[in-house]
């Protein structure tokens, strides 16, 4: 007809089917797109649960191994020292043995110079083992700011009554780390502008970190870390801007941040510098009181009523800083070899020596082998104490095959989870790389199909904004 076009529908229905598979590739492709660039960053919740599940284990059984080892080394001393007596005491058997027939003054000086050496080696290794365990506090979960407290030593002049010595802990001051925050601050994830600076800490100097603009804070970060190991300092992420702590904790930790060049304005203006606090905690034992400051958390020594202790307290993850604990710690010695209890009572650990004490070996100080009958009592004594002696020799090699073992399966067992911790974290990154490959190749055919569809149909995306990220 005049004046109407022919219409080809042959030409229309190809031209629809075309943008039909048009408009699903682009669904691919966005899709796609959307799951290669916006992968999650960490694991899914269970297998992140876990994986921390199994590294506090790891760290738990690896804190147990050492903890036996330490102690296993203590009682070896004994054990040796204990096994010296017992060879004196063999000596001392004999002079009484002979003495019976043979009785002399000389016998008797000979034996009391024995029984000197006996009494001063046993003092010697009951100094130094001391109460030879580590124990947690009891009341922990109350108060978590003790992470652990060990009885280092019991002095042999130390009055323990059977009762036993009660100790109270208290944080009066946490104590804090070094702290400079916002020495970097930007608009976005990456600097908007070029900048240089330098940081120095308690162990030494970055020397100078400069970075170009579009350098990721995270990068920034990162590098600071990487020389922890020679600055003892860390830095944190905290949205957009960067905070600077020293890795101890004490008034002689101290950061300081220097500005170098920063045209962008984005760095903290000059020099900075600032050192933490001291921890503050007090001991009392009765009327008796020891007060403590340190320049650390860990390895807080202190000696109170002849008892030593050592006390370890709780990162910044946990025990927060500059605060006094709201619960006091409190643990009770015996001098019954080795004995700690808890607040709540509770028995933490025993590992038995009675023999270290001398006076438990039951020996008075007026043996005499000047004639027959005192002989014949002072072999009857003798053999008594070395009865003592073999007995807790008895005890401290069974503890020791024993706590050897568990020593030796908590490292086993660190061992396993370890290996396991490794296995989850390939799996996790092969199921990920998995995931990513998946996602490229759907996205790789979806812009095949897309630059198919578009040039033979003559669609333009771009003007409908159908690629845009």
């Amino acid at each position: 007809m005049a004046g109407v076009s022919s219409i080809n529908f042959g030409t229309i229905l190809s031209q629809s089917i075309s943008f039909q598979f048009l408009q699903q590739a682009v669904h691919t492709f966005a899709t796609a797109k959307n799951a290669l660039f916006n992968a999650p960053a960490v694991p899914n919740s269970t297998t992140y649960k876990t994986l921390q599940s199994l590294k506090s284990q790891s760290s738990f059984s690896g804190a147990i191994a050492n903890i036996v080892t330490a102690t296993n080394a203590k009682i070896d001393t004994a054990v040796t020292a204990l096994e010296g007596v017992d060879t004196l005491l063999d000596d001392a058997i004999q002079l009484a043995t002979d003495s019976i027939s043979t009785p002399s003054a000389a016998n008797t000086a000979a034996l009391n110079s024995l029984l000197a050496t006996i009494q001063a080696d046993l003092t010697e290794a009951k100094g130094s083992t001391g109460v030879y365990i580590t124990a947690p506090v009891a009341n922990e979960s109350a108060d978590p700011g003790i992470d652990s407290l060990s009885v280092t030593n019991i002095d042999s002049t130390a009055s323990i009554p059977s009762s036993g010595l009660t100790f109270t802990v208290n944080i009066t001051d946490s104590g804090s780390r070094g702290t400079i925050a916002n020495v970097v601050t930007n608009s976005d994830a990456s600097l908007d502008n070029s900048a240089s600076f330098s940081i120095t800490g308690p162990d030494g100097s970055t020397g100078t970190l400069a970075y170009t603009t579009g350098t990721s804070l995270q990068t920034i970060v990162d590098d600071i870390n990487e020389l922890t190991e020679s600055t003892g300092v860390t830095a944190e992420l905290d949205g957009f801007t960067i905070d600077l702590y020293t890795t101890g904790f004490g008034s002689d930790k101290t950061v300081t941040f220097e500005e170098i060049s920063d045209p962008g304005a984005l760095l903290l203006n000059g020099t900075t510098s600032d050192s933490g606090t001291d921890v503050d905690i007090t001991v009392t034992q009765g009327s008796n009181t020891l007060s403590i400051t340190e320049s650390s958390r860990t390895g807080i020594t202190g000696t109170l009523a002849g008892v030593s202790f050592e006390i370890n307290l709780y990162d910044a993850t946990i025990l927060a800083e500059n605060t006094a604990n709201s619960n006091a710690n409190t643990f009770t010695v015996f001098n019954s070899g080795a004995k700690i209890v808890g607040s709540d009572g509770k028995l933490l650990a025993t590992v038995g020596a009675g023999a270290l004490d001398y006076g438990s070996l039951g020996i008075p100080n007026d043996l005499d082998l000047s004639n027959s009958t005192d002989a014949a009592t002072a072999l009857n004594t003798l053999l008594n104490a070395q009865d003592i002696v073999q007995n807790s020799l008895t005890t401290l090699n069974t503890y020791s095959n024993l706590s050897s073992q568990i020593a030796t399966n908590a490292t086993n067992l660190v061992t396993t989870i370890d290996s396991e911790i490794t296995n989850i974290e390939t799996t996790q990154a092969t199921l990920q790389l998995f995931e990513d490959i998946k996602n490229e190749n759907s996205l790789n055919n979806a812009l095949a199909l897309i630059s198919l569809l578009t040039g033979s149909g003559g669609f333009a995306l771009s003007g409908a904004g159908l690629l845009s990220s």
